[in-house]
């Protein structure tokens, strides 16, 4: 992958950071947006991230359909901090993903990582990865997902 060396976080379209004239703050429209994407390709730019609030996947989808830009895109999922090394975790990264390729209105995403908290899990963190690699595994060989990975918000021991 060609990714740049700056990107667009999800954070970016999630929460409300834009002051308004009362002192107040509000979400990034959907215009604005496109505006940005827009400006941030012309200087090459080229990684969008995603996580769990939905307006991180549904904005920056819209502006990349907007401006008939996905081919030049390299776009990041995490699949849910659902996993629990049980069986059911396959589902849970199904669901997860198919809503998140609706969301980015596209038929792939060029890198999904697992991801969990350190308080989701039994071990503080530490789960039984095999059904969610299973799964990202399928998802991969249906060209949904190009590459996968591993990612986290742990220290560098939980990590390990």
């Amino acid at each position: 992958l060609d990714v740049s060396e700056i990107g667009f976080g999800g954070h970016s379209w999630a929460y409300k950071r834009v002051p308004t004239a009362d002192g107040d703050f509000r979400k990034v429209s959907i215009d604005e947006a496109v505006e940005m994407i827009r400006i941030g390709m012309e200087m090459g730019v080229n990684f969008f991230d995603s996580c769990t609030p939905l307006d991180e996947s549904a904005t920056p989808g819209e502006a990349l359909k907007r401006l008939k830009a996905r081919d030049r895109a390299i776009v990041r999922i995490r699949v849910s901090h659902k996993m629990k090394g049980a069986e059911n975790d396959k589902h849970e990264i199904y669901k997860w993903t198919e809503e998140r390729l609706k969301l980015w209105q596209t038929d792939y995403v060029d890198l999904c990582l697992l991801c969990n908290t350190e308080n989701d899990t039994p071990q503080s963190g530490y789960w039984d990865m095999s059904y969610s690699i299973e799964a990202l595994d399928k998802i991969k060989q249906q060209g949904k997902i190009r590459f996968t990975g591993f990612g986290c918000h742990f220290t560098p021991e939980l990590f390990l």
